[in-house]
């Protein structure tokens, strides 16, 4: 019995990881470890959290390039996310890079489930279609994230379920608003945070967000935790970069 409530109180994440071939803003080539899975369990890592990481069974080869406006991205390979029975969980991470792991799959997840949206979003405008989540699928969506661009190609009815129970819009450095029974809460963006490389941040935010949502069940202290964790992040990664370009 011990056993299995141990089981039930870890977080489980369901992402990719990946193997990045970056060429940055000075047009340097640098190849790291990363993807979704890596940097949400390097969050989870920092909060104490106990987790387990369902991955493909190899890393995905992602070729990025790093510029003012943000970042672009190509993937050579992503393998299948395979989840054969039901799983219990004090909550669900899901953050793909692509359909790796389907969206309808979350019928068999049993807890609180975090999805960021953007790898389904990716997926939908390659297919030149907009993304759509059935109902009973998006009834077990606890928390959704997205950019306000990026629900442009998601279907309308599924917003609307979505901010009846958490959905996070980011507005890039402006802020973000969260919808939170259906009631709007918005939050200014820190323009104190400079990093040309955001790879990461928003799987951070997600993680940092659920993480203070369950301990605490507050929207607003959920929100303020998880911009003050990715504002460390983001300046941690500019300091590394900085480090990197006087080395060089």
């Amino acid at each position: 019995m011990a056993s299995k409530l141990k089981k039930q109180n870890i977080v489980i994440v369901i992402a990719s990881f990946a193997i990045d071939h970056i060429i940055d803003v000075a047009g340097v080539l640098r190849k790291r470890r990363g993807g979704p899975a890596h940097w949400i369990r390097q969050a989870l890592k920092e909060f104490r959290m106990p987790f387990l990481v369902i991955s493909g069974p190899r890393p995905a080869l992602v070729d990025m390039r790093l510029g003012i406006n943000g970042e672009r991205g190509s993937f050579r390979r992503v393998d299948p996310i395979h989840l054969r029975a039901s799983r219990s969980a004090k909550a669900f991470i899901i953050s793909t890079i692509e359909n790796e792991f389907p969206v309808e799959q979350v019928h068999l997840l049993h807890g609180v489930i975090a999805v960021d949206l953007q790898g389904y979003i990716r997926n939908a405008r390659v297919s030149g279609t907009l993304l759509h989540i059935s109902s009973s699928v998006a009834r077990r969506i606890t928390i959704a994230k997205a950019t306000a661009g990026e629900l442009t190609y998601v279907q309308r009815t599924f917003i609307t379920s979505q901010k009846k129970r958490i959905l996070i819009v980011t507005h890039d450095v402006s802020g973000f608003e969260i919808f939170y029974r259906g009631r709007s809460h918005s939050f200014i963006g820190n323009n104190r945070v400079v990093s040309p490389d955001t790879i990461g941040a928003g799987d951070t935010f997600l993680t940092a967000f659920t993480i203070e949502w369950l301990r605490t069940l507050s929207v607003s202290k959920a929100a303020l935790k998880a911009q003050a964790v990715v504002e460390h992040f983001l300046n941690k990664k500019a300091r590394s970069m900085q480090s990197q370009s006087v080395d060089t």
